[in-house]
This record gives C-alpha cells, sequence and structure tokens, in this order.
C-alpha cells in the first residue's frame, strides 16, 4: 500500500465511535467494559492518595500526581520499567505535567493486564488513543519512524539491538500503511559557512532535527544550538529552508548510536502518522500485537486478594499473550469500605 499524499482531506478519516459520544459517557462505558469496580476505584485512590500533592487551597482542591509522585509510586508497586515511567506519566497527564485522580483511573485501567484488548469497543478505542501517546515521543501530534518502529518492535517483541534487519521491514511495512510524507530540504550553515544538507519531515520535533543534524555532522546533539526556531525552517514554498547552527567548542568528533532509520533508502524514513490513519489500521487489524502496548506489568486497581480473584474470573478473557497468573502487589494499609452506592459517574466526577 502506497503511502498517503501530504495529508489527508478534512472529513475523509472515518472517527472512531468514541468521538460521537459526549467524553464523560465514553469514559463510563470504557470503565464498564473493562470491569472496574467500585471496590477498585477505592483501592486506586488510596494507593493513588499516597503520593499525590494538593494544589492551593489544601484538601478542598483536587489531589494530583507530578512526575516525581508517579515515579515513587512506581517504585512501591513496580507497575513499569523506569525507563518508562516518563513515557507512561506524558501518555496518562495527556500532555500536562500533573494527573488527576479521574485520569489516574482511566489509564491504569487502561494498562491493566485484565483490561480485554477488543479492538471495536471502548476498551480498544481508548486503548489505541494511549497506545499512540505512548509511542508519539517528540510532542508534536505525529508518530515518526522512529516512534513507529518502536511500536512494531514492541508489539512483535523484537529488539532493534538484536535485530535490526526485522524492525527496519516491520517499519518500512507500517509506514507504508499508514505513513504520510512533507519533506523539506535542510540546508545548514555556521555564519556564512555551510556545514551540510539534509531533507527533513516537516513534523519532526525540534529534538528530532537536530539529532538527525548531529549525526550528519558526526556530534554530540548536546554539542549542537539551532539559532532559529522550526517555524522559520520550515517553508511554505519550494521546499527548501536555510538553518543557522552553532557548534561548541570541543565537543565533536563523538559517532552516535545507530538509528533505526539508518541505511533506508526510501522515503519511509521521512513519514508521520497522525492518531486516526493510526486507529484506522488498528481498527483493521493491519497490526499484530497490540494488545501487549501500554501495559502495566501488574494491575494496581486490585489488593492481593482481589487480583487472584479477577484473575480467576477474567481467564478466558486475558488478551493473547498477557498472562493472568500475575505478581501479587505490596500489601496496603486497610482501606474504609466504598461510599454507598458509589458509582463510575460520582468517580468520574459527575453528578
Amino acid at each position: 500500500m502506497a503511502i498517503q499524499p501530504v495529508h489527508l482531506e478534512s472529513g475523509s478519516v472515518a472517527l472512531p465511535l468514541t468521538a460521537r459520544v459526549p467524553q464523560l459517557e465514553q469514559h463510563e462505558r470504557f470503565l464498564q467494559q473493562a470491569q472496574v469496580t467500585d471496590v477498585q476505584i477505592e483501592t486506586l485512590r488510596g494507593r493513588f492518595e499516597k503520593f499525590c500533592m494538593f494544589a492551593e487551597g489544601g484538601y478542598a482542591a483536587k489531589p494530583y500526581l507530578t512526575a516525581k509522585g508517579f515515579a515513587k509510586l512506581n517504585r512501591h508497586y513496580k507497575i513499569c520499567k523506569n525507563e518508562d515511567e516518563v513515557h507512561f506519566f506524558r501518555a496518562i497527564a495527556k500532555g500536562t505535567e500533573r494527573i488527576e485522580f479521574d485520569d489516574f483511573l482511566l489509564g491504569s485501567a487502561a494498562a491493566s493486564p485484565l483490561t480485554d484488548h477488543v479492538l471495536n469497543s471502548y476498551t480498544g478505542q481508548t486503548r489505541a488513543r494511549y497506545i499512540f501517546d505512548f509511542y508519539e515521543r517528540g510532542g508534536t501530534g505525529f508518530m515518526d519512524f522512529e516512534d513507529l518502529a518502536l511500536l512494531v518492535a514492541d508489539a512483535q517483541k523484537l529488539s532493534s539491538k538484536e535485530d535490526m534487519q526485522g524492525v527496519q521491514e516491520l517499519a518500512i511495512t507500517a509506514a507504508r500503511d499508514m505513513g504520510e510524507v512533507s519533506i523539506v530540504t535542510l540546508h545548514v550553515r555556521c555564519s556564512d559557512w555551510p556545514l551540510c544538507e539534509l531533507r527533513a519531515s516537516r513534523h519532526w520535533s525540534a529534538q528530532r532535527v537536530i539529532k538527525k543534524i548531529a549525526h550528519q555532522l558526526d556530534v554530540q546533539p548536546e554539542s549542537l544550538t539551532i539559532q532559529d526556531s522550526l517555524e522559520k525552517f520550515v517553508p511554505v514554498d519550494m521546499g527548501i529552508a536555510r538553518v543557522s547552527a552553532f557548534i561548541s567548542c570541543g565537543r565533536s568528533s563523538c559517532p552516535q548510536a545507530p538509528s533505526v532509520s539508518d541505511g533506508i533508502p526510501g522515503i519511509e524514513k521521512f513519514v508521520h502518522v497522525s492518531f486516526d490513519r493510526f486507529y484506522q489500521v488498528f481498527a483493521a487489524q493491519k497490526l499484530r500485537g497490540t494488545s501487549r502496548l501500554f501495559r502495566f506489568a501488574r494491575s494496581v486497581l486490585h489488593t492481593r486478594t482481589g487480583l487472584a480473584s479477577s484473575a480467576s474470573s477474567s481467564a478466558t478473557t486475558t488478551p493473547r499473550g498477557i498472562s493472568a497468573s500475575l505478581p501479587s502487589l505490596p500489601k496496603d494499609e486497610k482501606k474504609a469500605a466504598p461510599a454507598p452506592g458509589l458509582s463510575l459517574r460520582a468517580a468520574m466526577g459527575g453528578a
């Protein structure tokens, strides 16, 4: 399947069902399909409040987790690898610097190993959004080729360090299925001296552009300063931009680690992937192994006893590749019983 032209026309992408349902109702339906109970919500709230902070206004204000608080929570419950903390936090915080309880509830339910992964359901649609945000590392709203390669490698349990060619082949196939291309040629100079020329995607993050220029010049990215903003060197015509750069003295001649896009001659390495295109391919089941993506190592919604009973009762619906026999969590302090009549709507801040 050929790479898509620069942009899809407005309205040409079929929106997920969740886009046509009010947000609060989406959340309720997702939590119901994920079989999240009132007891589990209160269990999670108690764990959240161990590591949360309060905004001005004291306990009357909504508590929230910072990145540091999320890291402490992970050290205690061991829900993910340390190197993945920042990515789980970013996906659950939805681009902000804090996670309030409502968002923590949704993210924890989506990442739970016990939550079903039915593609054309509220659980599948919600998890698709979290998966996309987890792997979109540049903050541009689009996955680039490097992001896409990491996603397909994790889905197939591959490592670029051990099988670079296999990861590249999978990423190229995925890029052709869902990628769009918008390329600019960068003329990089320092003062009046030309440094290099390279092609880049208009949707690359500033960090990605700096990394590519540094790779071309064989210097450390930290030694390179771009003097122009991204907006200035992404042109509106002719596809050419001039970029001013400065290299710190004494920081050159430092080869970088190989990149998964190295050695790929085609334009696939310049693709950008929107969520709508990702979701179309995701829902059409063209991506294999997505049930294992964006998963905590263990459920933080369950107590030691509750985890065992949930694992037993959901043994037939647990996503393929996810074991229902999970390690038990550290024993929590005794929690107060949930308020009578507590509903999912109330837990999500509804009336």
